[in-house]
């Protein structure tokens, strides 16, 4: 008989039309935990910008299970030798404001998720056997970067759930107080509807994201120079931009980041010199060459120019000159 219709509202004011995945989680959570269901093999990152309710949800879900039914076990931590004793009995593990790490050192998080049992191993103690059946949700900003082993692999892939928080909310004291506690009994509602449904399917998530979805919002997250692009320039084959006059642009662009933290975070994640950049438009097809007289040519990235609202376009663009 819980009221279901608040919690529901402000689900759906989080993540929208994808909300059922804020209640496929703590479902699947309780679905793993059960004896004789396998883990789904399904991780979680909550990607947005501060103030978008990450924490809010990571928050509502401690309150769920309880404190000492969830572990903190953040991303870039997750191979080290003793981590995976952290995880024997929680039904979640909640990683927020993930680190800007790259992860290829964390393949590990496959094995973790795709069985039951697994080795553990503690200090002063000797291994042993134990199931690991813990959701894995982070939150950030920003995906971490990939190395090429991770990016290239289907498998890594095919473990995420990527999970967009695009709107921002103004900060209130006592909002969590007034609107979630008291909406915990509608939450576990709509999570058991969720977790029969799961359960009448033999264990399968009703809600899942195709590989190649995942893989464009990660990388389109985490890469700076991209967002850079999308925002500032226009493609195509006859546009160009002088390879300095856009390395000078994007170094503005990233000190106009009013942030600290934010702007710290984008300059690690930006090609350092004019060869790191050509290198990484190379791998969206964006070229370099010469243009101009013979007597005055220029080093330019021919395919992409300057949308005609770019701030960091110059009064007189290449186009102009050529």
């Amino acid at each position: 008989t819980a009221d279901t219709t608040r919690i529901k509202r402000i689900l759906q004011d989080w993540l929208e039309d994808e909300y059922p995945f804020l209640l496929q989680i703590p479902a699947q959570a309780l679905m793993q935990s059960l004896p004789g269901y396998q883990p789904a093999k399904k991780a979680y990152i909550l990607i947005g910008e501060a103030n978008a309710a990450k924490s809010t949800y990571l928050d509502l879900l401690r309150d769920f299970f309880g404190v000492r039914c969830c572990s903190k076990l953040n991303l870039q931590n997750i191979g080290l030798r003793f981590a995976a004793s952290e995880l024997v009995g929680k039904f979640v593990n909640l990683g927020d404001d993930l680190p800007d790490v790259k992860v290829g050192a964390f393949t590990i998080l496959k094995e973790i998720t795709g069985g039951r049992t697994h080795q553990v191993e503690e200090k002063h103690k000797k291994q042993y056997t134990a199931d690991i059946t813990a959701v894995h949700v982070y939150a950030a900003n920003k995906p971490p970067g990939l190395e090429v082993n991770v990016e290239n692999d289907n498998a890594w892939w095919d473990r995420w759930i990527f999970l967009r928080f695009q709107n921002t909310f103004p900060k209130k004291p006592n909002w969590y107080k007034l609107n979630i506690t008291p909406n915990m009994e509608g939450f576990l509602l709509l999570v058991l509807e969720e977790l029969a449904m799961i359960l009448k399917h033999d264990g399968e998530l009703q809600h899942d994201q195709p590989i190649d979805d995942v893989m464009d919002m990660w990388k389109h997250a985490s890469s700076p120079l991209q967002i850079f692009l999308e925002e500032e320039t226009d493609r195509g084959r006859d546009n160009h931009i002088p390879k300095e006059e856009l390395f000078a642009a994007l170094t503005k662009w990233v000190a106009d980041i009013p942030d600290r933290l934010e702007r710290e975070e984008t300059e690690k994640r930006m090609p350092k010199t004019l060869t790191a950049l050509s290198k990484s438009l190379i791998q969206l097809g964006i070229e370099t060459t010469t243009s101009g007289s013979r007597k005055n040519k220029i080093q330019v990235y021919r395919g992409i120019g300057w949308k005609a609202t770019s701030r960091y376009k110059p009064r007189e663009t290449v186009n102009a000159k050529l």
